[in-house]
């Protein structure tokens, strides 16, 4: 999936992992990229126990980023998975720290 608005591009690439799917997220994820994130892990989170999300390719993340992540891991949970966020970058790993995103969802390095 990917969004593409002008000088900023969004992407997540999905592969099957242990356990479950990974979603390579890369670019910048902000408004314009959101409805391909959550267009993504819709088709997977009623297929998904570990949904991870790796964030080694992300550039930046807004609030509207935040939001859709947020809303996803409430729909894997109700479906009795799991959503984890790994390989943060610095800049994206002091939003999720400063906004306490780990009491969401699993943040690892």
């Amino acid at each position: 999936m990917r969004a593409d608005h002008g000088y900023h591009l969004f992407s997540a690439d999905v592969r099957l992992g242990t356990g479950g799917h990974v979603v390579t997220l890369a670019g910048e994820l902000d408004l314009a990229g959101v409805t391909a994130l959550d267009t993504c892990i819709a088709r997977l989170s009623p297929r998904a126990d570990e949904l991870v999300l790796d964030f080694g390719e992300l550039r930046f993340i807004d609030a509207n980023g935040l939001h859709a992540i947020a809303s996803a891991a409430g729909r894997v949970a109700a479906g009795g998975g799991s959503l984890t966020i790994s390989s943060p970058r610095p800049a994206c790993r002091r939003l999720l720290d400063l906004v306490g995103f780990d009491r969401i969802v699993a943040v690892r390095p």
